[in-house]
């Protein structure tokens, strides 16, 4: 999961903490760097681009843990 500067939480796509690293740290050719890198010491990476990486099933997603916590600490009922 990402955390953004502006408060905004998102699932990052990978099967592992390395595969969630390389698809949210880099951006277009740079995956496939970073992918090549990890391969090389023989960490699996699946798929050639941050796109490819499947997304976890949740139980609880970031938005709705998100607005769980602001109706619980603000009173917000609407």
């Amino acid at each position: 999961m990402r955390f953004d500067s502006e408060g905004q939480f998102e699932l990052l796509g990978g099967r592992s903490l390395v595969e969630a690293l390389c698809g949210g740290l880099s951006w277009g050719e740079d995956f496939e760097e970073y992918a090549e890198a990890c391969r090389g010491v023989g960490i699996e990476i699946e798929g050639n681009d941050p796109d490819e990486l499947p997304i976890p099933e949740v139980a609880t997603g970031p938005a709705d843990l998100h607005d769980r916590i602001y109706r619980e600490k603000t009173g917000y009922t609407a």
